[in-house]
């Protein structure tokens, strides 16, 4: 009876083990690699100079702010008018001339691109900064003044 037993549970330990193994590989993963190379160019190249532009105007703006622990900023005047958070829009700034100027003068360009909508190019001529210290804090006035071109074309 012993021996009957013993077959039985190695019949169903081989039987395991034949089940395993088959199941094992039902899950296997297959990949394929494809290379491709674009179709499109992957830069464009645009020459333009001075004369393809037009003048418009020369601006300047600027923003008056407190930076408390040099972290965290409150925006106090735009354009010497008094800064109002929930009315005042921004201007999205793509542009490689805007390299190390700080991103809250998009919501001084608002009043500029509304007064001149046909300008194309922005380009920054200098930036002054007034710092006054305070507990905790800086008062800081930045003052950037702008050409502003559009297409001739």
């Amino acid at each position: 009876m012993v021996n009957v037993m013993n077959i039985d549970i190695i019949k169903h330990v081989i039987f395991l083990g034949i089940l395993l193994s088959l199941s094992s590989c039902i899950g296997t993963r297959s990949s394929q690699r494809l290379m491709s190379s674009p179709f499109a160019p992957t830069s464009v190249e645009l020459q333009t100079s001075l004369n393809d532009y037009i003048l418009v105007t020369n601006k300047e703006i600027s923003i008056e702010y407190v930076s408390y622990l040099g972290v965290f900023r409150n925006i106090r005047k735009v354009n010497d008018s008094v800064f109002i958070p929930y009315k005042n829009k921004g201007v999205e700034i793509n542009h490689a001339n805007w390299k190390g100027i700080k991103s809250i003068f998009r919501f001084a360009l608002t009043d500029l691109v509304e007064e001149y909508p046909d300008i194309d190019v922005f380009i920054p001529t200098y930036l002054k900064t007034e710092s006054q210290d305070m507990f905790f804090g800086k008062l800081k006035k930045q003052t950037l003044k702008l050409k502003c071109y559009k297409y001739a074309h």
